[in-house]
């Protein structure tokens, strides 16, 4: 279930992350900094839903274990969205691929990678530092 969950935030995160470099680029900026930028945005959406929605039965134990969850998800979604970035590039330079389609594979493929990351590390259950 807490895949199907995922799978729905991760979706929403799409949507967030093809409107807003399909807005950015329609402003005229250019894809690869339109990417970068709506790869940002969507990956605060996504660990907000996350938080709160997929993983809601471990919720973080205080402010300072929610900032550090924040940290550990945005450092890890950097990573996977910098070779998502370097996924969308090379579909759209090398097979002249659609920079909005190309972005599309890029983060279906990279979605199994940021679920495993998330389920074993950054919502990992915390221990509970007021007892």
């Amino acid at each position: 279930m807490r895949f199907i969950k995922f799978g729905i935030v991760g979706g929403s995160g799409t949507v967030v992350n093809l409107g807003v470099q399909y807005l950015l680029t329609l402003a005229g900026m250019h894809y690869i900094f339109a990417g970068v930028i709506a790869t940002e945005i969507s990956i605060i959406n996504n660990f907000l839903l996350n938080n709160f929605w997929t993983w809601k039965d471990n919720p973080a134990k205080s402010k300072r274990s929610f900032v550090a969850r924040l940290l550990k998800y945005n450092s890890s979604m950097i990573i996977t969205g910098i070779a998502q970035n370097f996924l969308m590039i090379f579909f759209t330079e090398l097979f002249k691929i659609n920079d909005l389609i190309s972005k599309f594979i890029a983060i279906v493929i990279i979605t199994f990678v940021n679920y495993i990351i998330h389920y074993f590390w950054t919502f990992k259950g915390e221990i509970d530092e007021t007892k």
